[in-house]
């Protein structure tokens, strides 16, 4: 179920939702968010692939996921699982700051109000059953109103997108493995 990757603002909040459908249950879809063996084969755009991914599935627990550029550029992220509540709602911290400088100076340039604001955003990641699938909420809360309108030109749409294209193929395979047994 190919669809655009839409980001929408909600009110005067620093906060976006992402809205995706996917043709899985909803079981599938949240162990894909929270299993590393499947994180490392979905997260990210075509360009990157994950050298490093660990996600502790519980209250508490750390994550982390190393991106790796196709010209050997390192874009990891990692932090604290806030909330797990399996198969409907996760919230995590995202750690931002071992970026590469060529990307957080994106965010935070130097010589601004905004060089030392913390890189570190919220999301929220909902999963509810919906006909023919589940719909995947993702609520991301920012620090400062500058990092949303950053994030959206610095290609987080495409990002997303890729991402969740990936994650559709993922769970396409998985599915018909469980159907051949």
């Amino acid at each position: 179920m190919i669809q655009d990757c839409v980001f929408v603002r909600r009110g005067d909040e620093r906060v976006t939702e992402l809205i995706r459908d996917f043709s899985a249950p909803r079981a599938e879809v949240f162990q894909a968010w929270t299993t590393a063996g499947s994180i490392e084969q979905w997260w990210g755009p075509h360009f990157v692939f994950i050298t490093d991914c660990h996600f502790e599935a519980r209250r508490g627990g750390s994550y982390r996921i190393e991106m790796t550029g196709d010209e050997g550029q390192r874009y990891p992220i990692y932090g604290m699982v806030r909330e797990y509540h399996a198969n409907e709602r996760l919230a995590w911290q995202v750690c931002l700051d071992e970026h590469p400088e060529s990307w957080t100076g994106i965010f935070r340039p130097r010589g601004t109000h905004l060089e030392h604001v913390i890189m570190e955003w919220e999301y929220e990641i909902t999963f509810q059953d919906v006909p023919g699938g589940t719909r995947v909420t993702v609520t991301s809360t920012y620090p400062v109103e500058e990092d949303i309108l950053t994030m959206l030109a610095a290609g987080a749409t495409v990002g997303w997108g890729e991402s969740f294209e990936k994650l559709d193929r993922l769970l396409a395979t998985s599915g018909a493995d469980e159907r051949s047994h």
